[in-house]
Parts: C-alpha cells; structure tokens; sequence
C-alpha cells in the first residue's frame, strides 16, 4: 500500500514536533522558545500549554487509524483546540476578566492576547470565536455550543460510535 510510508512520515513528524514543542512550551528555552510560548499563550492563552500533549496524540491516533484522512484528523483536532479556547475566553469574558460592553473588537483581542500570555483564557483566537458567540446567544448558551462542538470532534477524532453505546446500554 503506498499510503503507508506517508502516514509513518507523517507520525514520526507529529511525534518530533511534539517533543520540540514540550521543551520549547514549557522550558522556554533558546531564543524560539523564549519568543514562541508568550506567543502562543497570546494566541491562544492555556491552550499552548496541551499542544505538544495533544500533537502526540494526534500522532498515535493517525497511527492506529491508517485508513483515515490524515487532513481530516489535523482538520478535526484544529477545530476542537479553537473551541476549546473559546471556551476558555467565555469563561473570562463571564467573569467579566474581559470587559466586552462599549469596547472595539480589537480594544477586546489585543485585551485577551495580553491575558494569554500570562497562560490564561483562550487568548485571541478563543476571544474571536467567543465574542460573536456571547454577543449573538449569551454565555451560558456559547458555552454549551463550543462545548459541544467540542465533544462532535472527539467523537470525530476518535471515530466513537455513539448510536451503538446507545443501543448497547438499551
């Protein structure tokens, strides 16, 4: 099968990527590591700190499951991380860490990519997701979506037959 060196490629990539990134998230060493972690925590605030955890899951995944899209599954675990954070900026803005009331949408990102480097909230990302969402249906209910929206790609990520627990447990 010709797929198969792609995807051991692809794994041994996922699975080096994801030490770099240990050691440069969480040790902040060199001059990358140094730069990289408030960026990512700007970005996507406490997020960063699951990436490398999660890129080496996402590598044993694509492993176990060699007839799966590749591009789905990094697709898949994209969308999950954005409303992860998202959630994590709802919470902030809840709690009125973020003030969103009578400020511009960029006073309101640049706010919470401040707070993301401390390792807090969702950083910009999560706050551009959560801000529309808390506007359009209100906290509680954009906590709800994105958390579901969450649990939709797990059961993607990790094909989980929900309909079959289901009629198992019945």
């Amino acid at each position: 099968n010709s797929t198969i060196p792609g995807i051991d490629v692809t794994v041994a990539v996922l699975l080096v990527l994801s030490v770099i990134l240990s050691v440069l998230i969480y040790k902040q060493t060199g001059l990358i590591g140094e730069k990289l972690s408030p960026a990512l925590g700007g970005i996507m605030g406490i997020m960063k700190n699951i990436i490398p955890i999660s890129t080496f899951i996402l590598a044993i995944i694509i492993a176990c499951k060699k007839g799966s899209s590749i591009g789905k599954k990094i697709l898949q675990f994209i969308v999950f991380l954005i409303f992860f954070a998202s959630v994590c900026s709802i919470y902030l803005i809840s709690n009125d860490d973020i003030v969103i009331n009578d400020r511009k949408f960029e006073e309101i990102i640049s706010e919470s990519y401040s707070i993301g480097e401390n390792g807090r909230g969702g950083g910009a990302i999560g706050t551009i997701v959560a801000l529309p969402l808390t506007k359009l249906i209100g906290t509680v209910a954009a906590s709800i979506f994105s958390i579901g929206v969450c649990i939709i790609m797990l059961v993607f990520i990790f094909e989980i037959k929900i309909s079959d627990g289901i009629s198992n447990a019945v």
